[in-house]
């Protein structure tokens, strides 16, 4: 790399950047991440008013973002255009032919390809691959840096190498897809029809099919025609296509396995973490789709490829596989369970009874035990699940002082920690502390941290966890009805700073959780109203019986509502049921970027109303409003079914959860709040809108009159 001193100059400020197809999704999503980073953009597309020359020459830094089919063409006629001192770059998922365009210009160029699609909420965590071209020293550093602060994990790479690496990850498995969608098309086969017969394995790959099928046909047609190693590809997916055809028309058996065993060797140790990875996918899928059934022995039926047909209508596994590409819209059914039923039994259907009190999730590869009177066993569970891990136990010092002795603080002596778990506490000072007395009693890596508490407890010791010693695991033992139904499980860790909650955090999933029901009896009324309203939100996204069975308890309660603290049996019920969902999406959705949002039901107008009350509104109270709010805005935009409202206004009266708040007087403020809500993603606050019991929305881009009326809801006793 060279460069002139002037040409350095030029990058030791702030580079304007410009975006030619910009109104993009793509284009969308990186305007608004260089924009939210504080650099001057402009953009240029088919109805703006700046034409692409315009932004070449008003910007330091050009980011071409258009078709694949069209980026060599548009870059060749723009490429007179750019000049000396400027970085050019694309972000099409070819990069041989773009590059040799840019090539023909006076700019730095580099090739970028994400590996993402525009629906993700921030970048971090994803992949960019970078392709050098010719670039000094001074943008090359300053590219890197912009992508290294944004949490990228970056490869680099060749122009050659990345294209004849897209034609396994790209090009051959889009053009297989399309293959058994034609097939499908000309023997006739009837998609809905088929489902009577799939196994699990099938309907994956129906999925894949409807998901290509729903997309532009000119995109799947340039990642085949424009890779310029499709000849080298093609040709060998033909002969072993071929091969294996033949080997499978004349019968020769040898033929076949000793090519099925070549294959095996090749890939070796990862074809058993592939297994298990899709076989808890398949497990959530299958579950997802055919709720009437007991599939905790799924592996076993994925191998034999039989089993009963799921249903044939929409489902969570089909928001899963589908298009999320589209982030404005999306619609998922939890499933089509039997409704009207006055007591909802506990299902089995990803459920292994271990025990008469005991609960063993499929979808979790840990232990999540549900068992009333559990935590007598802690003391012996630990050696059990961790013989070579020596534990050191975490407790709120609230619960020490209620449940010091069942928890058997006297067996764990030197390594039971009690510590002061309050929401001021949640801060790296506290963090820093607790791993320095937890050194101080010897704590090594060979350690196993064990967080006793509410939500508070976990996030700060599962944070701990991560970081001491580059990470040891962490036992989730949650206290309280919000933490059992919810915080434990998900691996979401994290302390707060000045600026807002959860800013600083990990994910890092326990090895194991143990939920003890009775720990809930001496909980305060609020804590079981802030848990509560978390139940009725998977109420809401489950069609299991849920609602039934909170509808059915309250019938039996009167018209005062319950009585806290619930009966032991229900309470654990309760939990098992929300866990269940919540192990589900959690597996599907492990960081967090797609089909887990849609747990957050209700909190996108909550978390604003708590920040507007200062945060002395109760978490729960929030969701609740939170999710009259999502109903009304349903009802207005006509995908919610109307009866739903007094259905969750009479549940919520029920359980004692507020359905008015004097927050509502001040909507804008209200709104204001909700822009600055972390969980929005590149294309604006984010929406879960209940369509009816176990059928739900992800929106974007809602009109704010509707927003606003939406929040009417919060001055009403009911919302009929």
């Amino acid at each position: 790399m060279t460069e002139s001193v002037s040409d350095f100059r030029r990058w030791k400020t702030q580079p304007r950047i410009g975006i030619i197809g910009g109104l993009g999704a793509m284009g969308k999503l990186f305007h608004r991440f260089f924009a939210d980073h504080g650099y001057p953009v402009a953009v240029s597309d088919v109805a703006t008013p700046l034409t692409n020359e315009d932004v070449i020459d008003r910007s330091d830094v050009v980011l071409v973002s258009v078709p694949l089919h069209k980026a060599p063409e548009i870059l060749e006629t723009l490429a007179p255009r750019f000049r000396s001192g400027q970085l050019v770059t694309d972000i099409s998922s070819l990069k041989v032919r773009p590059m040799k365009a840019m090539e023909k210009s006076a700019a730095w160029y580099v090739g970028l390809h994400p590996m993402y699609g525009p629906y993700v909420k921030d970048f971090v965590g994803q992949t960019m691959v970078v392709c050098p071209g010719r670039v000094a020293e001074a943008p090359w550093e300053w590219l890197m840096e912009v992508l290294r602060r944004a949490g990228l994990k970056i490869h680099v790479c060749s122009a050659d190498e990345h294209d004849r690496m897209m034609t396994v990850i790209q090009l051959i498995p889009h053009v297989t897809t399309v293959v058994l969608g034609h097939c499908l098309r000309d023997m006739g086969i009837d998609a809905a029809e088929s489902l009577r017969y799939t196994s699990p394995i099938y309907r994956l790959e129906l999925d894949l099919i409807g998901r290509l099928f729903a997309q532009d046909p000119a995109l799947y047609a340039a990642i085949a025609m424009e890779n310029p190693f499709k000849g080298e590809a093609l040709g060998v997916l033909r002969r072993v296509f071929s091969e294996t055809a033949e080997a499978v028309e004349q019968g020769r058996w040898e033929a076949f396995l000793t090519a099925f065993e070549r294959t095996r060797s090749h890939f070796g140790d990862f074809c058993r973490q592939a297994l298990e990875e899709t076989n808890r996918l398949l497990t959530w899928h299958q579950n997802a789709n055919n709720h009437g059934r007991n599939s905790s022995n799924i592996a076993g039926e994925n191998a034999a490829e039989g089993g009963s047909a799921p249903r044939n209508d929409a489902s969570v596994a089909s928001g899963l596989a589908g298009d999320f590409g589209d982030p404005s819209f999306r619609t998922v059914a939890a499933g089509e369970g039997a409704t009207g039923a006055a007591q909802a039994p506990v299902r089995n259907d990803i459920v292994t009874v271990v025990q008469d009190r005991t609960l063993r999730f499929a979808e979790t590869p840990f232990p999540v035990i549900v068992e009333p009177y559990g935590a007598r066993s802690l003391f012996s569970l630990l050696p059990e699940r961790f013989p070579k891990r020596r534990p050191y136990v975490f407790v709120d010092r609230r619960v020490a002082t209620l449940w010091g002795d069942t928890l058997g603080r006297r067996q764990f002596a030197q390594a039971w920690i009690e510590w002061d778990a309050r929401e001021d506490k949640k801060r790296l000072k506290t963090v820093e502390e607790l791993a320095r007395i937890a050194l101080e009693r010897g704590a090594d890596r060979g350690s196993v941290f064990v967080a006793v508490g509410g939500g508070v407890t976990g996030d700060v010791i599962g944070f701990l966890a991560s970081v001491f010693m580059r990470g040891v695991p962490v036992v989730q033992v949650p206290t309280t009805l919000l933490a059992q139904v919810d915080s434990c499980l998900g691996g979401k860790t994290g302390v707060d700073l000045e600026e807002g909650k959860n800013l600083v955090g990990t994910f890092h999933h326990p090895e194991a959780v143990l939920v003890d029901p009775v720990f809930l009896q001496t909980l305060p009324e609020r804590e079981w109203q802030n848990g509560m309203a978390e139940v009725i939100k998977y109420a809401l996204l489950d069609d299991g019986g849920l609602m039934e069975t909170l509808e059915a308890h309250a019938e039996t309660c009167g018209s005062d509502g319950v009585s806290y603290p619930l009966p032991i049996p229900m309470t654990r019920h309760l939990v098992a049921q929300s866990l269940q969902l919540k192990a589900r999406y959690v597996a599907a959705d492990e960081r967090d970027f797609g089909l887990r949002q849609l747990l957050n039901l209700g909190h996108t107008s909550g978390h604003g109303l708590e920040a507007l009350s200062g945060y002395t509104l109760p978490h729960g109270h929030a969701v609740a409003l939170g999710m009259r709010v999502a109903v009304r805005m349903g009802i207005l935009m006509g995908l919610t079914d109307p009866d739903l409202a007094p259905r969750l206004d009479r549940v919520l009266r029920a359980y004692h959860l507020p359905l008015m708040t004097a927050l509502s007087a001040e909507p804008e403020a209200l709104l204001r709040h909700i822009r600055h809500d972390k969980k929005k993603d590149a294309s604006g606050l984010v929406w879960i809108i209940p369509r009816g019991i176990g059928r739900v929305e992800r929106r974007t881009a809602v009109p704010e009159p509707i927003v606003r009326d939406a929040f009417l809801a919060l001055q009403e006793e009911t919302l009929g």
